[in-house]
């Protein structure tokens, strides 16, 4: 007959995906080198990677042909509403590089570097997610002025 505390240990005993449970000495050691977070088996590699090969170019070309006729075109610079869509693509377009490099590098390829790698990664990451969101919210706040405060707002942008 098990105690309770038996039984809880067996509840809370975590199990990794090759199906060994961690021993003390080496659990701290594990998630230390990160190995704890690679969680993907060889089909969702397989199925991730072939997403973010397909979606990572696609986001980039797109976000650059954003980019590339609001520079072309005068009158679409002058508008701020256009600023701030040029303000997303070009945060979009970081955030597509670093995104799909990073998350490949470590999730499919396993790729363990350094920490000041590691942490370049995943602020270059954060940095891009925290521009696209921020250019998103002006850009709401520019339509929410256009919408609510018609004349005011085109007096603004024609002067």
């Amino acid at each position: 007959m098990q105690t309770h505390s038996e039984q809880n240990q067996e509840v809370t005993t975590p199990l990794y995906l090759n199906g060994s449970t961690p021993s003390k000495s080496t659990d701290a050691s594990l998630c230390d080198s990160l190995q704890c977070y690679m969680v993907l088996n060889r089909t969702e590699k397989a199925a991730i990677s072939s997403i973010c090969f397909i979606a990572g170019p696609v986001t980039f070309l797109e976000n650059i042909l954003v980019l590339l006729v609001i520079a072309s075109s005068t009158t679409l610079r002058r508008r701020p509403s256009y600023l701030f869509i040029s303000s997303l693509a070009l945060a979009d377009t970081f955030a597509s590089c670093f995104f799909t490099f990073a998350f490949l590098d470590f999730h499919v390829y396993n790729q363990r570097d350094g920490p000041n790698i590691y942490l370049f990664k995943l602020g270059g990451v954060t940095m891009a997610f925290t521009g696209s969101v921020g250019s998103l919210l002006l850009t709401a706040l520019d339509r929410y002025l256009c919408i609510y405060k018609p004349s005011n707002y085109k007096v603004q942008n024609q002067v």
